[in-house]
């Protein structure tokens, strides 16, 4: 059984190599150029981008299939990533937010997601970036991702109790995908190999010479495919601004 402790320490950028993410200026439409690179290399940004306050983000729909909805009552197509009076989760503070995939807790995780920089700041909050498929190659290279794929485990948040496989083959695209997270109250594989395989996993994320960055500036929109990358944020200063919005799609 391996129990979770969130102690992170601020994240530095020594080891962590640039990301240079293809970017396209926004036209009000995604075209089929920018679908195209998506799906290429499952991450991009796009510049100088502009919601319809009308409908928001269910245009996107078409592309990414249904939003799925967030906050408390599950009332909310997004919410918003920002510092709080009193915050006691990562995303509601201005601490270093350690790699992840988005609900990677629930069985109704996203497989795309959209961040949208509405104000960010100055010193610190670059986005932290890690390719999933470096860490399949990793894994592949050390002969243990056949031992841990579509594995179960049992994933304990919050006094509730999931049990779903953390690295899985996709069979309607016939990929193999991540879901990933350390905000757990504790994890408990089929075996002790399991577990010790994860540990490694959890090294190899945790290694900063595995991370890339880019920083997103006040209008951009970063979409990432969820079962490919995961990310995470570094920290910045407490009398900063920085707020992202958060939107969620299945991807069917």
């Amino acid at each position: 059984m391996l129990k979770f402790e969130e102690k992170y320490k601020h994240i530095e950028l020594k080891e962590t190599k640039y990301l240079d993410i293809k970017q396209f200026e926004w036209n009000g439409n995604l075209s089929d150029i920018e679908l195209e690179v998506f799906n290429k290399n499952g991450i991009i940004v796009i510049d100088k981008f502009q919601k319809n306050n009308n409908d928001l983000y269910s245009n996107f729909e078409k592309y990414f299939g249904n939003i799925i909805p967030q906050g408390k009552d599950l009332s909310n197509q997004s919410i918003q990533v920002k510092k709080k009076q009193g915050g006691k989760t990562y995303f509601e503070s201005s601490r270093s937010q350690p790699l992840h995939s988005d609900g990677a807790y629930s069985t109704n995780y996203p497989k795309i997601i959209f961040l949208n920089c509405i104000t960010q700041s100055k010193v610190g909050g670059e986005s932290l970036i890690l390719d999933g498929n470096k860490l399949l190659e990793f894994l592949e290279k050390y002969k243990l991702l056949n031992d841990i794929l579509d594995k179960p485990f049992k994933i304990q948040r919050w006094g509730q109790v999931i049990t779903k496989p953390l690295i899985y083959e996709n069979k309607n695209s016939n990929r193999i995908e991540i879901s990933y997270t350390p905000f757990l109250d504790k994890l408990i594989g089929e075996s002790d190999r399991d577990e010790k395989i994860f540990a490694i996993i959890q090294r190899y994320i945790n290694n900063s010479k595995n991370h890339q960055y880019f920083k997103l500036r006040s209008n951009q929109l970063l979409i990432i495919d969820n079962t490919r990358y995961l990310h995470g944020r570094r920290f910045f200063e407490d009398n900063e601004e920085r707020c992202l919005e958060r939107v969620w799609f299945n991807g069917e």
